[in-house]
């Protein structure tokens, strides 16, 4: 479970990278991640799961892309010593959660 959740919130005002370790399901062991946290609260696609921890996974597999997690789901969350810029995270067509000036 994330301890940090107001790291996280201020990367989001730093834009500052971070790794996210959780559990995935697909691979049936932890995954670790590099970064960019975006947002934390309801997701469109999983209103069900309630507010998420959402960022921009660049280490993705396939691609990178946004994703999000629950408190539950993530083992840790550390931010690193680099920044990015937002030109480097595709905006979300929903309105954030978290206000931001990215602009």
């Amino acid at each position: 479970m994330i301890t940090n959740h107001q790291e996280f919130i201020n990367c989001i005002h730093t834009l500052t990278k971070g790794t996210i370790t959780y559990y995935s399901k697909k691979d049936k062991q932890n995954t670790t991640r590099t970064i960019a946290p975006v947002d934390y609260g309801p997701h469109s696609r999983y209103p069900q799961k309630g507010d998420l921890y959402l960022f921009f996974d660049f280490d993705g597999t396939d691609q990178a892309h946004h994703t999000g997690k629950s408190a539950e789901e993530i083992v840790s969350f550390a931010p690193l010593a680099e920044k990015f810029f937002p030109s480097d995270v595709p905006k979300q067509q929903a309105p954030y959660s978290i206000p931001r000036d990215w602009g």
